[in-house]
């Protein structure tokens, strides 16, 4: 069994990089449901935090249709994906 600080270092230390599944660390087999609990809900809550911004992004802009909304950012992320590669080009 961890300790409250060791699982609560695990849990600190995914927040930084959630990028694989939290209950399948090595070490901590006795806390599965308690890790995948913790996963689940910090993925909600991101998930509806990232809801709440583009609801708030699209109030801002004017924009109520999501697909819209959705085309508008993947063209701004092109052209600023484009300008950076453009700024890299005339650093040469």
């Amino acid at each position: 069994m961890k300790t409250r600080k060791e699982i609560d270092d695990l849990k600190h230390n995914w927040i930084c990089d959630p990028c694989w599944d939290i209950e399948t660390a090595s070490g901590f087999e006795d806390h599965i449901e308690d890790l995948k609990s913790y996963r689940e809900y910090m993925q909600d809550l991101w998930r509806k935090q990232y809801e709440e911004h583009v609801i708030n992004e699209m109030d801002r802009k004017g924009i109520t249709d999501r697909a819209t909304f959705d085309y508008l950012k993947k063209l701004e992320n092109t052209i600023e994906r484009l300008e950076e590669r453009i700024s890299k080009l005339e650093d040469k």
